[in-house]
């Protein structure tokens, strides 16, 4: 894996060893960046189901505030933080061995606000609209926050009527993936 743009552009992210994951390929991780834009720069961000910390690590070449890494694997933890260091990024980062789940309820009970959420979570586990809904139960995106959920096409997302609080609105198909863009609800 490499990153794509930015100020560490071309630099390679290595992934832990021993661990099976399904890394980001290239090209959704560039149409994901397009979408996006510059309204990357300055904001903060958060890699949740981090693995690599790949998402996260690009966001902060293309000049995000800060982001936390959150993944439930140690060798995945102290995959993040090698890259991390290799990198030499050392400030506006945390990286958390954590329960997704419980990093959302807390970071909630603490006020912890992002406004851009990375949210990839194994495929074929129903996880994808487990998270969703945690979101929207636990509100943690600022009023002009986005939430990117990188997922398989066949994965079931929440239906409208289990979210008050979020709504989708974008989608884009890459072969078996979805990139599926979430909001606060939009009033009146």
């Amino acid at each position: 894996m490499r990153i794509i743009s930015g100020k560490f552009k071309s630099r390679l992210i290595h992934p832990p060893k021993g661990v099976e994951l399904r890394p980001t390929y290239d090209r959704v991780k560039e149409s994901l960046f397009g979408i996006l834009g510059a309204f990357v720069i300055d904001k903060n961000v958060l890699d949740l189901f981090s693995g690599t910390g790949n998402l996260g690590i690009e966001a902060l070449s293309r000049g995000a505030a800060s982001c936390d890494f959150v993944d439930n694997n140690s060798k995945c933890i102290m995959a993040i933080k090698h890259n991390l260091e290799s990198l030499g990024i050392t400030e506006g980062v945390d990286v958390l061995l954590k329960d997704a789940f419980r990093y959302i309820m807390e970071a909630r009970r603490g006020g912890i606000e992002f406004d851009i959420i990375f949210l990839d979570p194994p495929y074929y586990k129903d996880m994808i609209k487990k998270t969703l809904i945690l979101f929207n139960d636990y509100n943690i995106i600022t009023k002009i926050g986005i939430i990117a959920a990188e997922h398989y096409k066949r994965d079931e997302l929440p239906q409208p009527e289990e979210l008050k609080n979020l709504e989708l609105f974008r989608q884009e198909k890459y072969g078996g993936t979805l990139l599926s863009f979430y909001r606060r609800k939009r009033e009146g």
